[in-house]
């Protein structure tokens, strides 16, 4: 893979964590306009017609970095004994990520992530739009974003370096969307939860494993009092 066809890929997800970006933003408008006033069908129709676009459009971008791949190692693949072990584990890791998140914030050691108490602000006056971006919406677009497309972005089948140098870069920039490095424990949190859908990415060889433990992430997260 040649230098400039690296820096047009990561063009290319930068690009999409803009549109990521800007979909929010036009989902959250007009119940934050309205002071959470919106009809819920009405929140749900845009957030389809937004995100359903949104999805489409990774979906695409996706399968068009994976065509110019040999071999082609990156597909459906069966859930297989092996991957119900290995996604087991997985959820363990993030119940572990999570509950130290929670010991952390409770004794003090660091506060709540300043985009979490964002979230939990608009949780308040855009109650359905917030649910739908953040359980149906994020675990899609965020894994085709970090995984699908920026780990993809490097030639990382090329070499066991390669892989390791796109799974730190994928874990890091997860981390980085998410919150300062600044906020040291708070960016080390997000980054457990980044490598362990990279580790998913990495050793199912299939997007659809990874997403679902975003989703199941997210939704106990969205959720749990």
């Amino acid at each position: 893979m040649h230098i400039g066809k690296i820096l047009g890929r990561l063009a290319t997800v930068v690009g999409m964590f803009f549109l990521y970006s800007l979909a929010q933003v036009i989902v959250l408008m007009p119940a934050v306009v309205s002071d959470g006033h919106t009809a819920w069908w009405l929140d749900g129709i845009l957030f389809l017609l937004v995100f359903g676009a949104l999805i489409y459009f990774c979906v695409t971008v996706y399968h068009y970095f994976l065509r110019s791949e040999a071999p082609r190692v990156y597909h459906n693949q069966r859930l297989n004994r092996p991957r119900v072990k290995f996604l087991v584990l997985m959820i363990l890791a993030l119940v572990v990520v999570q509950a130290l998140n929670y010991v952390l914030v409770r004794t003090g050691i660091t506060h709540e992530a300043e985009n979490q108490i964002e979230l939990m602000k608009l949780m308040k006056t855009a109650t359905v739009p917030m649910v739908l971006l953040t359980v149906l919406g994020a675990p899609p677009v965020e894994e085709f974003i970090f995984r699908g497309l920026l780990m993809h972005a490097f030639p990382h089948q090329a070499t066991v370096r390669w892989r390791w140098f796109a799974g730190v870069v994928s874990v890091v920039a997860f981390a980085t969307a998410h919150t300062m490095p600044t906020d040291f424990w708070n960016w080390l949190l997000y980054a457990g939860m980044g490598a362990v859908f990279t580790a998913t990415y990495a050793y199912t060889k299939d997007i659809r494993y990874d997403i679902g433990l975003h989703f199941l992430n997210n939704l106990v997260a969205t959720f749990l009092p």
